[in-house]
């Protein structure tokens, strides 16, 4: 496990949600490419259940929310706040459709609350998520 790769890419996360909305293709990509990026040996339903984790884990800090950008009939967009269990059933339902690759990297996002905070401590259990 490189414990300092999973530190920069929290990181990162936090330091870009700093600045804009941090897409769920982010969140897929950083659990399935090491720090070369070379693909890790995962399933694509394994990078789904690894990006659900990470994403659980970082709402679980109260530093971020979750949501989904969706088309209005008047052709604007809208950002609207999920639940965990909404997300996840949602992201679930997209990811049959087209894998981890297509809308679910761009449709589904976590938006950063609290701006400047880092999280102090990564359980091993979030750190076994890029390997």
């Amino acid at each position: 496990m490189d414990i300092q790769y999973s530190t920069d890419m929290i990181d990162y996360l936090y330091e870009d949600g700093d600045r804009d909305y941090v897409l769920f293709g982010q969140i897929i990509s950083i659990v399935s490419y090491d720090r070369e990026d070379h693909p890790f040996n995962k399933t694509d339903k394994q990078i789904l259940i690894d990006s659900i984790n990470l994403t659980k884990y970082l709402v679980s800090t109260g530093d971020f929310n979750i949501g989904k950008t969706i088309k209005t009939s008047d052709n604007n967009f809208s950002y609207i706040i999920l639940n965990m269990d909404d997300f996840i059933k949602q992201v679930e339902q997209e990811f049959k459709k087209s894998g981890v690759k297509g809308e679910i990297h761009y449709v589904f996002w976590l938006k950063k609350l609290n701006k400047n905070k880092r999280t102090l401590d990564i359980p091993d259990s979030i750190r076994n998520l890029f390997v």
